[in-house]
């Protein structure tokens, strides 16, 4: 099982709709569950898939190989928009972490999540929000 905020995942498909016909990416962070303000019906220590970072190269990153985009141990998974659709799961072992891919028409039912593996994981989506300073 695979926890977002619905803030998160809203904001994710809003950047994918406007995006397409272009793919984005972005990186995913967590915040424990028992971080959060109203109280959640899950174990304290669930990840909560809460935050995103922004894509793309930065002058550092073009010349260093260092993306300052992202901190570093921070990243726990990654979303991945396909305009055109998708009909497979990753790679098997080449996810590397849990990734949520999307597809048109860019609402909750068009969004899968996979683990490390490349099984298909269900999302539980938590109407609920961070606390202002769980920005990893």
């Amino acid at each position: 099982m695979v926890y977002a905020t619905r803030g998160l995942l809203t904001i994710l498909l809003e950047y994918a709709r406007t995006e397409a016909p272009e793919p984005v990416v972005f990186t995913l962070s967590t915040t424990p569950a028992g971080s959060f303000t109203e109280p959640l019906s899950v174990p304290e220590e669930t990840p909560v898939f809460s935050h995103f970072y922004l894509a793309g190269d930065t002058s550092v990153s073009a010349v260093f190989g260092v993306d300052l985009n992202n901190p570093a141990k921070k990243s726990h998974g990654r979303f991945v928009s396909y305009p055109d659709g998708f009909d497979d799961s990753p790679a098997s072992g080449k996810v590397g972490s849990t990734v949520f891919i999307a597809t048109p028409p860019w609402d909750d039912d068009s969004v899968r999540v996979y683990d490390a593996t490349g099984t298909e994981q269900p999302l539980t989506i938590v109407d609920a929000e961070p606390p202002e300073d769980a920005l990893p």
